[in-house]
C-alpha cells in the first residue's frame, strides 16, 4: 500500500558538523516505515565562508595546536570531507533498509534555506538539538513548524519499531486517523488511538472502514484535550510513532505544536504532524 498521496519525501536538512549517523540511521527508518524516500540536505552556512576573511579569524589546527588564521583551503577540505561522509553514511543506511535515497547541498543561511526546503507534500524531519548550537535549532524548528510541510519530531533515542502506532484524536473526526491507520497497516502495528473527547465506538467504526479490525486497535479515552490527560491516556506504552493533526486541535486547550513538541520530548517518541 502506498504512503498517503499529500507525502513525497521525507526531507532531513543537516548542518554542516551535525551529519551523525544516529540521526540518519533514525531518520531512515522513519522513511522506511511512511515508505518515503529519504532526501537529505546539507546546509552550507554562508558565515562559514566568510570567516577565512576576517582577521580576529583563528582555528586551531592539530598536532601542533598553534592557533592559526583560518585558511579557506582548509575550510574547504573539510566541508568536501563532510559530505563525502555524509554522502557515504546515508548510501549505506538506505542500502541496508531497502529505501530511496539523495543528498542534496545548500549554501546560504540555514534558516532561509529550511524554508525553501519546507514546501507542501514533504516531510520535514525536525532532529533533537545538536549540543552546543540551540538558538539555531530554535530557530529552523520555528520554521519548520510554521510552514506548509508535514513535520517528524524526532527524539534523540526513538523508540524500538516493533512498539505500536498512536495517533491523538481530538475527536472521531480527527482527519489524523486516516493517515494512523495507513502506517498501521503498513508496518503491521497495532493502532493505539488516544481520543481527548467523543465517542470510542464512532473511532472504531472509522478504524474499521479504514482496515483497522478490533483486533488490531487499542482506543483509550483521555479526560480532555491538556497536557496530562493525554499523556496519562497514552500510559507506559512505547508506541514508534504519535500523528496528530494541528489543525484538528484549533481552539482546544493546547496548540497542536505545542503538544507534539512537549510529547516528544517527554516520552522520547517520533511525532508526525500532519
Amino acid at each position: 500500500m502506498p504512503a498517503p498521496a499529500r507525502f513525497r519525501r521525507l526531507v532531513l536538512a543537516v548542518a554542516h558538523g551535525e551529519a551523525g549517523p544516529a540521526t540518519l540511521r533514525a531518520a531512515a527508518e522513519a522513511a522506511r516505515l511512511l515508505r518515503l524516500a529519504l532526501h537529505c540536505v546539507l546546509i552550507e552556512d554562508e558565515a562559514l565562508h566568510l570567516l577565512p576573511a576576517l582577521p580576529f579569524a583563528r582555528e586551531l589546527r592539530l598536532p601542533t595546536h598553534e592557533w592559526r588564521p583560518l585558511d579557506p583551503a582548509h575550510l574547504a577540505q573539510d566541508l568536501a570531507a563532510t559530505e563525502a561522509a555524509l554522502r557515504r553514511d546515508l548510501a549505506a543506511i538506505a542500502a541496508r533498509l531497502g529505501i530511496a535515497q539523495a543528498l542534496e547541498v545548500q549554501r546560504g543561511d540555514p534558516e532561509l534555506c529550511m524554508g525553501s526546503l519546507c514546501v507542501a507534500g514533504d516531510v520535514v524531519v525536525l532532529a533533537a538539538a545538536p549540543a552546543g548550537r540551540p538558538h539555531l535549532a530554535a530557530r529552523l524548528h520555528h520554521a519548520a513548524l510554521h510552514s506548509a510541510a508535514a513535520v517528524l519530531l524526532l527524539p534523540a533515542a526513538p523508540p524500538p519499531p516493533a512498539a505500536p502506532v498512536a495517533v491523538l484524536l481530538s475527536g472521531p473526526d480527527d482527519p489524523a486517523l486516516a493517515t494512523a491507520a495507513r502506517i498501521a497497516l503498513d508496518s503491521g502495528a497495532i493502532l493505539l488511538a488516544v481520543l481527548a473527547a467523543g465517542d470510542s465506538g464512532a473511532v472504531a467504526q472509522r478504524a474499521a472502514q479504514l482496515g483497522i479490525g478490533a483486533d488490531r486497535l487499542v482506543v483509550r479515552a483521555a479526560a480532555g484535550h491538556r497536557l496530562p490527560a493525554l499523556a496519562a491516556a497514552l500510559g507506559i506504552t512505547r508506541v514508534q510513532l504519535l500523528v496528530l493533526d494541528p489543525a484538528a486541535w484549533d481552539g482546544a486547550d493546547n496548540d497542536g505544536p505545542d503538544l507534539a513538541e512537549a510529547l516528544s520530548h517527554a516520552r522520547g517518541v517520533p511525532v508526525l504532524l500532519l
